[in-house]
């Protein structure tokens, strides 16, 4: 059953949805894929929701630590972060539900899971984990990011409600 904050939250995520869609297609008309030349390409971009427990806690970590800034913001229900183009929604977990499972699944597992995955320009990534350690965020690789057996050179932060998320790019 919806109450009325959380219909207030329904109906303010579809219209900044909306509105990330749009602009997203005004700015980018590029084909790639199954789409024709003539045609638009038909996925645009993606913007991750995460529910957070805390969201004051949630947002110093992501301004101060990963250096997302503020986009639009409602309240304590929901935010829109932005950095170097890429989105990412926070909504205030209403459930109190714990909805992700990527850390108990990787310590079950010890299999490299997670629940972001951030590309990142090439040679980017060490330049954003010693950024990232300069800000004190937690990071899994304490050495540094690490080259993978599938070719990627990547590291792991973990967010305030312990999210894994990965920063990487193809080896060079």
């Amino acid at each position: 059953m919806l109450t009325p904050m959380k219909s207030t939250f329904v109906a303010v995520a579809a219209v900044v949805v909306a509105m990330s869609i749009t602009s997203a297609w005004a700015e980018d008309k590029s084909t790639s894929g199954p789409a024709t030349a003539a045609s638009p390409k038909q996925l645009q971009k993606i913007s991750p929701l995460l529910q957070v427990a805390d969201m004051k806690k949630s947002l110093e970590f992501y301004t101060k630590k990963l250096g997302f800034a503020v986009k639009w913001k409602d309240g304590d229900g929901f935010a829109i972060l932005s950095r170097d183009g890429c989105d990412l929604f926070l909504g205030q977990n209403q459930t109190k539900v714990d909805l992700r499972n990527s850390t108990a699944r990787a310590k079950k597992d010890g299999f490299a899971s997670y629940d972001l995955h951030i590309h990142c320009a090439p040679g980017a990534v060490d330049a954003l984990w010693k950024e990232f350690r300069k800000a004190d965020a937690e990071i899994l690789e304490k050495d540094g990011p690490v080259n993978r057996e599938y070719g990627i050179r990547d590291f792991t932060v973990v967010d305030p409600d312990g999210y894994l998320i990965v920063f990487g790019s193809p080896i060079d």
